[in-house]
């Protein structure tokens, strides 16, 4: 998501005109502030393309890696292929196409091999859901509504995984000194 904020701060920083108001979604979809089971469709819709995302990107990583031998040249090869095919999914949407889609796949490739694919999957989830839903800090905003539900399911979401993590141990811990 930080990504694409560049799209729009650069423009300005090297004193072009600004780019086009990103919408929500890929294909302007405006069903997320028409209520909530349009809202839970594009929660549903964010689930299996995430996990589809990742698994394709992991196939594609992998096929590279067994097709080139040295692994520094193989995540070369994966990072310049994910580029190019998002700079292509991107269109003209975006005003420097290549550099937010270079610093997204690098974000991709290290996340998948340092972290692993669930972490992807769940990176992916929260890019879908979010850029699928108009957002505002304006509360309000018509769509307010649309904007603070996705806010309000990815921190559940990360409360859930930290409170997973520490498995029921306290999450501060207060040490008396000496």
């Amino acid at each position: 998501m930080l990504t694409l904020q560049l799209d729009v701060l650069l423009p300005a920083w090297l004193g072009q005109p600004p780019s086009i108001p990103k919408l929500p979604g890929l294909i302007y979809d405006l069903g997320a502030v028409l209520g909530l089971r349009y809202k839970l469709s594009i929660l549903v819709v964010a689930m299996m393309s995430s996990i589809t995302m990742g698994l394709v990107v992991l196939l594609l990583i992998l096929a590279l890696r067994v097709a080139i031998r040295p692994a520094w040249l193989a995540t070369v090869a994966s990072w310049l292929l994910l580029t190019v095919l998002q700079v292509v999914a991107a269109g003209c949407d975006v005003s420097f196409p290549w550099l937010i889609s270079s610093v997204a796949s690098a974000t991709v490739i290290v996340l998948i091999a340092r972290v692993g694919l669930v972490a992807m999957v769940t990176s992916a989830f929260f890019w879908s859901l979010l850029i699928n839903s108009p957002m505002t800090s304006d509360l309000q905003a018509w769509y307010a509504p649309s904007s603070t539900s996705a806010v309000a399911m990815v921190v559940a979401i990360l409360l859930y995984g930290v409170l997973t993590v520490r498995a029921g141990r306290p999450i501060f811990v207060h040490r008396l000194p000496g």
